[in-house]
C-alpha cells in the first residue's frame, strides 16, 4: 500500500511541475503586455482596436455620379460591423450605453492641420454605464474604416479638440461627454466608426457616416451603365 501511495505521488510531480510552467508563462506574457501597455500606449492600443477584425461585412459600391451605395444586413443587430448604427443613435455592449450624438468635420484644430489629404472628424459621443460595477472609458478606443478603400484610420492622439473626451472611470449610473478627434481621408465617402467598450475582450460597437461629395470634396464619376460599381 506505501509503495503505491510513493508511486501515485511521483506520478503527479511532472503535472505539478507542468502547471507551475504555464501559469508562470501566463505571468510573464501579462506583465510583459503591461509593459508594452504602458511604453508604447498608442501603437498597441491602434493595433487591438482598428476596425480591420470584419472587414468584409458591410459592403459598399459607388453608384453614379460617384454616389456611395451601402449595403447594411438588416437582419444584423444595429450597431453591428454588418449593420452600423446611424449618427445619433444609441449602441449597447459590455455595460456601457455609447451615443455619437454628431459628426462633424474640420480642416484644422487650434492652427494644427493633418498630412496632407486628410480631415480630422469630430466625434460628439456620450457614455453611459449601464453595470452595476465601475466601468471603464478610453478615447483611444475608437477608430474608423474607409469602407469604400478599405483602408483603416486611428484616433487622433496628440492633439485635443475643445471638450475632450480622454479615458476615466465610470460609476454604476455615471455618463460622460466629451469629443473625440479621428483622422480620416479628405475625399471619404463612407466611413465606419468604430468604439471597443474594452482593449481586450470588449464589444465592438459600430456606427454608419457617410459625408455628403460636397462635403468629402470627391470627384464625382459617372459609370457606363449607371449601376453601381463595386469597389475592391
Amino acid at each position: 500500500m506505501s509503495d503505491e501511495i510513493t508511486h501515485a505521488r511521483v506520478g503527479c510531480g511532472p503535472v505539478g511541475v507542468g502547471l507551475m510552467a504555464v501559469l508562470l508563462g501566463c505571468c510573464v506574457l501579462l506583465t510583459i503586455g503591461s509593459g508594452l501597455v504602458i511604453l508604447f500606449p498608442g501603437p498597441v492600443v491602434d493595433f487591438f482596436d482598428r476596425d480591420d477584425d470584419e472587414p468584409d461585412r458591410l459592403r459598399a459600391a459607388l453608384g453614379p455620379n460617384g454616389t456611395p451605395v451601402v449595403e447594411p444586413d438588416s437582419a444584423e443587430d444595429v450597431g453591428s460591423a454588418s449593420n452600423p448604427a446611424p449618427i445619433g443613435a444609441t449602441v449597447e455592449g459590455d455595460g456601457l450605453a455609447v451615443t455619437l450624438n454628431s459628426v462633424s468635420r474640420t480642416g484644422s484644430i487650434a492652427g494644427t492641420a493633418p498630412d496632407q489629404g486628410l480631415v480630422f472628424l469630430i466625434l460628439d459621443v456620450t457614455i453611459q454605464n449601464t453595470f452595476s460595477d465601475a466601468k471603464n472609458f478610453n478615447s483611444y478606443y475608437w477608430s474608423a474604416r474607409d469602407i469604400v478603400a478599405g483602408e483603416n484610420y486611428d484616433d487622433e492622439k496628440s492633439i485635443r479638440p475643445g471638450d475632450a473626451l480622454i479615458a476615466g472611470s465610470l460609476g454604476s449610473g455615471d455618463q460622460v461627454t466629451g469629443n473625440v478627434l479621428v483622422v480620416v481621408p479628405a475625399d471619404a465617402l463612407v466611413m465606419r466608426l468604430k468604439y471597443d467598450t474594452s482593449l481586450l475582450g470588449g464589444d465592438n460597437l459600430y456606427w454608419l457616416y457617410q459625408p455628403s461629395l460636397e462635403q468629402s470634396g470627391a470627384t464625382p464619376i459617372a459609370t457606363p451603365d449607371d449601376g453601381a460599381t463595386p469597389q475592391p
